[in-house]
C-alpha cells in the first residue's frame, strides 16, 4: 500500500481530521487534483443546502483548485440564476467570458429586481421614517398589543408567522 493509498484510507476512516488538515493549509501535493476531486462531497451535499451556504464551499474549491476556474464560475452563475444578486452574476459572467457584454436576460432580470426594490422601499418608507425618528419611540408603550395595533393602523404592519 503506497503513501497516497494510506492517506486516502485515513481520509475515508477519519474525514474530519483529513478536512481539518486541509483547511489549515495542509498540503497533499502527492495526490493529483483529479484524485482529490473524486472524494469531493460538494456535489452530493450542495443540493441540500441553502444557496447562501454553497458560496463558501465554491470559494473553498476555487482556492484549492480542485476544479477548473471556468467550472466554478459556471456553478456560481447557475447558483445565482434565481436570486436577486443579478449584479454579482453579471460580474461573474464578464469575468468568465472576458467581455463587457452580458446576456439580455440578465439585463432584463436586473430591471425587474431594481423595480421591485424601489417599490418595496416606497412601501416601507413611512415605517422606516417612524423608526428613524427618536421622538416616535415615545409613542410606543410597554403594552405589545397596543404597539401592534398602532403600527397596524398607521402603517398596515401585521405580525405574521
Amino acid at each position: 500500500m503506497g503513501l497516497a493509498d494510506r492517506v486516502l484510507s485515513h481520509a475515508v476512516r477519519y474525514p474530519s481530521s483529513f478536512l481539518c488538515s486541509l483547511s489549515r493549509g495542509g498540503s497533499l501535493g502527492f495526490l493529483s487534483l483529479a484524485v482529490m476531486a473524486n472524494y469531493d462531497l460538494t456535489p452530493r451535499i450542495a443540493p441540500h443546502f441553502d444557496r447562501h451556504l454553497v458560496f463558501p464551499l465554491l470559494e473553498f474549491l476555487h482556492e484549492r483548485q480542485l476544479y477548473a476556474d471556468e467550472e466554478i464560475l459556471k456553478a456560481k452563475i447557475e447558483l445565482l440564476n434565481n436570486t436577486n444578486m443579478v449584479d454579482y452574476a453579471m460580474d461573474i459572467h464578464k469575468n468568465l467570458y472576458n467581455t463587457e457584454e452580458v446576456p439580455q436576460d440578465m439585463v432584463d432580470r436586473r430591471v425587474e429586481v431594481v423595480a421591485r426594490l424601489i417599490s418595496l422601499e416606497e412601501a416601507a418608507a413611512p415605517l422606516i421614517s417612524f423608526l428613524q425618528n427618536p421622538n416616535s419611540f415615545q409613542e410606543l408603550r410597554t403594552d405589545k398589543q397596543y404597539n401592534l395595533q398602532m403600527l397596524n393602523d398607521r402603517f398596515q404592519v401585521r405580525l405574521s408567522f
